[in-house]
């Protein structure tokens, strides 16, 4: 059973991940990523998930935020569902050694 009598039982969240990497670090075959959430309603633990993704090329990845992206969100009674955006500007400036 759900924890809110107004979210759905098994809500399903996408996130988009942005990673900095030195560009003196030494990159291996897999990069592992783990992403948790919480909430402050009350609900306790922290739900999380790992995956391991392979390193096919080593590039160098400028990333940067839009400062019109979403920050939070308020999930009120009634509402089924709530948009978030997220903007980022991705410049490629090359090449690396793996």
């Amino acid at each position: 059973m759900s924890h809110c009598p107004h979210c759905p039982l098994y809500p399903i969240v996408t996130f988009a991940v942005t990673l900095a990497v030195s560009p003196l670090a030494e990159l291996g075959d897999v990069l592992e990523v783990t992403a948790n959430a919480s909430s402050h309603n009350g609900v306790t633990g922290t739900r999380g998930h790992r995956a391991t993704i392979p390193v096919k090329v080593g590039v160098t990845v400028v990333v940067a935020s839009s400062p019109d992206s979403t920050k939070f969100i308020t999930i009120s009674k009634g509402e089924d569902r709530a948009n978030v955006t997220h903007r980022y500007q991705v410049k490629l400036l090359g090449g690396r050694d793996t």
